[in-house]
């Protein structure tokens, strides 16, 4: 509910296939498994999106640049969707999915009623709930 809710899906994305995909495939395995997938048959590649051409290789992002995606409205243009695919094959990019949750939580505070309700939560000393 919450990514498919806060998440800055692109127009015409699948947002409750993907939310679930990332849920299912990179959330349970990694939290519950330590990455180790049992579904045969599913392949979800966990990739980095900064491929830097004049060193052939794949690079880390330096701060400034990593401040760059955290303060940017809208994806730049040199990350891709943080999800594709569908169905048993997905390729998950760090980087986009690391952009997205900040926009998340960007519309998750201007979301006056979800902040109402978590103060509540806190002022009553809940931290951890479930419906």
């Amino acid at each position: 509910m919450l990514l498919e809710s806060y998440y800055p899906w692109d127009s015409g994305e699948n947002s409750s296939e993907k939310a679930k995909a990332i849920y299912d495939f990179v959330r349970n395995p990694l939290s519950h498994a330590l990455g180790e997938d049992k579904k045969p048959g599913y392949k979800i590649s966990v990739m980095k999106s900064r491929f830097r051409k004049g060193l052939g290789k794949y690079t880390g992002w330096k701060s400034k640049e990593l401040q760059t995606i955290e303060k940017a409205e809208m994806r730049p243009t040199d990350l891709p969707q943080a999800l594709q695919g569908s169905a048993k094959i997905w390729d998950f990019r760090v980087e986009s999915f690391y952009w997205g949750v900040f926009q998340l939580l960007r519309q998750l505070a201007k979301d006056k009623t979800q902040m109402q309700e978590a103060q509540k939560r806190f002022s009553s000393g809940k931290f951890v709930w479930h419906k």
